[in-house]
Parts: structure tokens; sequence; C-alpha cells
């Protein structure tokens, strides 16, 4: 919607006054200036009267968002207990060790076949 906004006030600022859109405003804006910057803010004084009274205009400037969520997160970064990871990598090679290798595995020479009759 900016964008539509910031498309007609440049229009209105600096019409093309070779367009044939509205030649009564493009001979007002070529031969009285000041008289068609007064129509102009008439016509958007107008305009504003035909505004719903429960509209809210957007804010151009939407407030920028704390980072304090980023800045907590890379605070406490540091406070990461190294003991914590020391008990991590304790689990992991309990679990490691009880993995037994494929070499050592044996297959038996009944695999696959239905022994259940």
């Amino acid at each position: 919607m900016s964008q539509e906004i910031l498309s007609i006030v440049s229009f209105l600022d600096d019409p093309n006054i070779n367009s044939p859109a509205n030649v009564d405003a493009s001979n007002k804006f070529r031969d009285d200036k000041d008289g068609y910057k007064v129509k102009v803010l008439q016509d958007v004084e107008r305009s504003k009267k035909d505004i719903p009274a429960d509209f809210k205009i957007p804010d151009l400037n939407p407030p920028k968002y704390d980072d304090d969520y980023d800045k907590d997160w890379y605070d406490n970064y540091d406070e990461v207990d190294e003991d914590d990871y020391d008990e991590y990598e304790e689990d992991d090679e309990d679990e490691d060790a009880s993995f037994i290798e494929d070499e050592e595995v044996e297959m038996s020479e009944d695999y696959g076949e239905d022994n259940s009759k």
C-alpha cells in the first residue's frame, strides 16, 4: 500500500503534462502551478472526509523490534558449563562401546531359512 501512496504523491508533485489522462489538470499545472497546488490540497481534504471513522492509517515507520532475544542468546552462550559437555561425551563413549563391529559379527549358516517347521 505504501508504494501506491508514494506513486500518487509522485504523480501529484510532478505530473506528466503531456499525458492525455486529465487534460484539464495538465493545463492547470502548466499554466497556473499555484492554482494547481490549491486544487490538489482541496481534493485531498475532501477525500479525507470519505475515510471511515474506524480506519487506521498504517504507520510508515513501524517500531523496531528489540534484539534482546538475540543478545540474550549470545550473552548466555558464555555461561554454558563445560562440565555438561563432559557428561555427554562420557555417555557417547559408553554407547559407542556397546556396538559390535561388523567384522566381529558372525552370520549363522541357517540365516534366512524358515526353521519353524
